[in-house]
């Protein structure tokens, strides 16, 4: 007995359809575009986030050198490294406190001399600047020292 292959004819009716429609493969990119897009927002909202929550940080550790100045009666400094993405609050020498900004947030630039904030034994502003802040959709937020009375505030929009 020869052996030979068992050969069907295909025809119609034996053919078994198990493939997808055009009705749901269309639903299937609907809901995988949806979802990449929520996506995009929610990543663009935390990058958003960051740079407030940068903003914030650095407000307040600007009030925070400032009253260390008046109340420990030395001369305090912030030193802004824009390279590295972070800051350094100083006496003298002596590295007080060193932050780093969160991640996607940029130091992008200031407008002080040397990058440096000082304030004197009464508090007071070395003079007034501008710290700016962006993230990676290039949003920026500006950290406002004002002179002589130190008052800081934070801005989306560059002071006149």
């Amino acid at each position: 007995m020869a052996i030979r292959p068992y050969i069907k004819k295909m025809n119609y009716k034996n053919f078994n359809h198990k493939g997808f429609t055009l009705i749901e493969i269309a639903v299937v990119v609907l809901i995988t575009s949806m979802l990449f897009g929520f996506a995009v927002v929610s990543f663009g909202a935390i990058n958003r986030q960051n740079l407030n929550i940068a903003a914030s940080m650095m407000a307040e550790d600007i009030r925070l050198t400032q009253q260390l100045s008046l109340n420990q009666d030395g001369e305090y400094r912030i030193i802004f490294d824009c390279s590295n993405e972070k800051y350094y609050i100083t006496k003298e020498v002596k590295a007080y406190k060193i932050v780093n900004l969160p991640a996607g947030v940029d130091l992008y630039n200031t407008n002080f001399p040397f990058h440096e904030l000082k304030f004197n034994q009464k508090g007071t502003p070395s003079q007034g600047g501008t710290v700016t802040l962006s993230n990676r959709q290039r949003n920026y937020l500006y950290v406002i020292v004002m002179p002589v009375t130190g008052r800081v505030r934070i801005d989306t929009k560059l002071p006149v």
